[in-house]
């Protein structure tokens, strides 16, 4: 099986393209799991629930940078599209139609790049497709 690093990562939030700096690029899905459990029954029955879904990344900050914080700003929504290995022909992307900006941070260590951290929660299925 072939493996890839994250080093051609395309990630692209509205018309604000994000991945000339990034560090981490996360994306996570989860179902609620509801109680079916009742009368004389002797364990717990489960039914799956509606799915949820998030994103996060990581970028490092640039000087005169104010483009992708002002991109990001908290309740912002937008389509949120990633390709992991990039977008040449043929190659894997994603896409979440409305994605919302749930909150953004920045850290100013005194001896180590600036970084942001931007949270999405993801409203709507990720499709898949390719380039």
């Amino acid at each position: 099986m072939a493996r890839f690093t994250g080093k051609d990562l395309y990630v692209k939030f509205g018309t604000t393209v994000l991945t000339a700096d990034h560090r981490e690029f996360n994306v996570g899905e989860a179902a609620d799991q509801i109680d079916a459990s009742a009368g004389s029954g002797t364990r717990k029955e489960y039914l799956a629930g509606l799915v949820d879904g998030n994103a996060s990344m990581t970028l490092l900050g640039t000087t005169g940078g104010t483009t992708t914080w002002a991109a990001c700003a908290p309740q912002t929504s937008g389509t949120l599209e990633w390709a992991p290995e990039g977008t040449a022909g043929g190659k894997p992307k994603f896409t979440c139609g409305t994605a919302i900006v749930l909150g953004r941070d920045t850290a100013y260590p005194y001896n180590d790049v600036v970084s942001y951290d931007i949270k999405w929660g993801l409203s709507g299925a990720i499709t898949g497709g390719t380039y």
